[in-house]
Order: C-alpha cells, then sequence, then structure tokens
C-alpha cells in the first residue's frame, strides 16, 4: 500500500474547510472570489482573468464558517493557478489549506510535480510551501511572477 504525502509546513488553520468543486455548478463561488482579488484588487483584466480554462479543470474552494474565502485551480499537465484568498482571510492559514488540497489532488492523479507562475508579492508563501524558483521573472497582466515548481512524493 502507497502512502501519498504533500509535506507543507504546519500552520495555524481557522475552522476551513476545502472542497474540489467543478465548474459551473460553482461558478459564482469561484468568479466571486476570483473578482473581488485578481479584477478589483489587482486590477487584472477581464479578458485576461477568464482564460477559457475553467470546463477542464479541477476547481477548489476555501470556506470559511460556510463562506467562500479561496480558491484555487489546477489545469491538466500539472499546473497550480488562480489561487486567491480574500483580503481578510489572508495569513490565516487559507492558502496553506488550499494548497494542501491540490497537492493531494495531483498525487491521487498521478502527478509528480506541481508548476506555478507565483505572483512576487506571494512568494514566500510558495518557498515556505518546499516550492523553488525555476526560472527568471516575468510580467503577467502587469504583475511580476516567477515560475516555481515543487516535487510531489509518493512513498511505500
Amino acid at each position: 500500500m502507497n502512502t501519498l504525502t504533500c509535506q507543507t509546513p504546519p500552520t495555524l488553520v481557522p475552522i476551513v474547510k476545502v472542497r474540489q468543486v467543478r465548474w459551473p455548478a460553482q461558478a459564482s463561488e469561484l468568479e466571486s472570489i476570483r473578482e473581488q482579488v485578481f479584477i478589483k484588487e489587482q486590477n487584472v483584466p477581464p479578458h485576461l482573468e477568464w482564460d477559457g480554462l475553467e470546463q477542464d479543470s479541477q476547481h477548489f474552494i476555501a470556506y470559511h464558517n460556510g463562506t467562500p474565502v479561496g480558491t484555487a485551480r489546477l489545469v491538466k499537465h500539472h499546473k497550480l493557478t488562480r489561487m486567491a484568498v480574500l483580503k481578510n482571510y489572508r495569513n490565516q492559514g487559507v492558502g496553506a489549506a488550499l494548497l494542501k488540497s491540490v497537492c493531494r489532488s495531483a498525487l491521487h492523479a498521478g502527478m509528480d510535480e506541481l508548476i506555478a507562475d507565483a505572483q512576487l508579492d506571494a512568494l514566500g508563501f510558495y518557498l515556505q510551501h518546499n516550492f523553488k524558483v525555476t526560472g527568471t521573472s516575468f510580467y503577467d497582466a502587469g504583475i511580476l511572477h516567477k515560475p516555481i515548481s515543487k516535487a510531489l512524493n509518493s512513498t511505500p
């Protein structure tokens, strides 16, 4: 029997439940969080935020006391995208809970690595969770990013 592991540092997590959800069933919750974080807060143009990959991706929502407060998306080819936590819930373990769920899902799907493009402001978060920088900085939607990756472990 194999034990799947996705190690992340321990964090203090508020009462957060992460659910893997489907698009379009939970589209309104996913859209609401992403619009607040990416479009309103970070000024990402809507045509860049809605890239057409929704139907073919796995989606995750973090709920705090039943309220959706964070989201992440796992697209084909092991890429973590659209990780967002509402401003009032940041630095409280919501992102860590989302990342753990995405990692677990990726392991169960047979992936051995996650890749992502981290906004520079969030790079420290990903480094704390064992991601490594894999390339040089670049701009996406006017925001500086670095490509990152994380090896996923499957141990007997």
